[in-house]
């Protein structure tokens, strides 16, 4: 059900049907996706107009959806604008009786496999052989929080490949980053509820420039991804109050193997003199 504890969205929703969705209807999806969910918080004709198509196809693609209506189309997106501007501190905690140990791990699993379940593996080896491409400059940024998600990626593909650039949170350091942020480069970034005004910037430019935008957001979509050319969703529903990152680490692991199965004997290689490199400081 969309809207069901932030976990599926209109925006999850109109990613998972793209491919089964009329040239029209992609259209209508392109325009509530690059703003969202505001794009699609206006009257039926201006959507249409914006869209360049017909009142009813909105009409049909909010059928798709599964909503008996324009009305209540757009009644939901308003309910995911105020969670989504929800504070941490409204957030319901569980019972202490589903406080235990194997009840949060069952929530996190669940999480977990929702998020890896709604990818979509076309999108996701598309993203590896990006990622794999060592001609490309990879540029990867985080925020408060997904920093750490963000240096983890950077750190595995730096001993994979070369030409990857983690870039730190400082405005300077983005404002540096992007002066070399340009046409066949890749900029991977991560940005979660409370977005980052920086870290749409960055994204927003560097796409401007001719880079090719991987985003990682969670159900609520991040306004980046307007400048994104791929978006994957993770949810952040867990056990306390804090957003989870259990299910966008998966996301990432799962995206370092790929992009080392994509890299082959040449991964191996660069494996091997870091290897080396390490023993000869005592790291091993």
């Amino acid at each position: 059900m969309i809207g069901d504890n932030g976990q599926t969205t209109v925006a999850t929703s109109l990613h998972r049907m793209r491919a089964s969705l009329s040239k029209a209807e992609l259209k209508v999806a392109e325009v509530l996706l690059s703003n969202y969910p505001v794009a699609g918080l206006g009257n039926i004709s201006t959507i249409a107009r914006s869209a360049g198509v017909s009142e009813p196809t909105i009409t049909r693609l909010v059928t798709k959806l599964g909503f008996d209506g324009f009305a209540s189309f757009k009644a939901t997106l308003q309910k995911e604008l105020q969670e989504r501007l929800l504070p941490p501190t409204a957030i319901k905690l569980p019972s202490p009786e589903a406080s235990g140990l194997m009840d949060m791990a069952n929530t996190m699993t669940e999480g977990m496999m929702r998020s890896l379940s709604a990818v979509d593996p076309a999108e996701f080896a598309k993203a590896a052989r990006l990622l794999a491409d060592s001609k490309r400059r990879v540029f990867v940024i985080g925020g408060r929080v997904s920093s750490a998600l963000a240096k983890h990626l950077a750190w595995s593909l730096q001993v994979l490949r070369p030409n990857v650039i983690y870039v730190s949170e400082g405005i300077a350091e983005r404002i540096n980053a992007l002066l070399d942020a340009g046409k066949g480069d890749i900029v991977v970034a991560f940005d979660f509820r409370r977005y980052q005004p920086d870290t749409v910037t960055f994204v927003r430019i560097a796409s401007q420039q001719g880079s090719t935008a991987i985003l990682l957001t969670d159900p609520y979509l991040s306004p980046a991804a307007g400048n994104a050319e791929i978006v994957f969703h993770a949810s952040i529903g867990g056990p306390s109050q804090f957003s989870s990152m259990v299910p966008t680490i998966a996301i990432v692991e799962a995206m370092i193997t790929l992009v080392t199965t994509e890299l082959g004997a040449r991964g191996r290689k660069r494996m091997e003199r870091y290897v080396e490199n390490s023993e000869a400081f005592g790291q091993l």
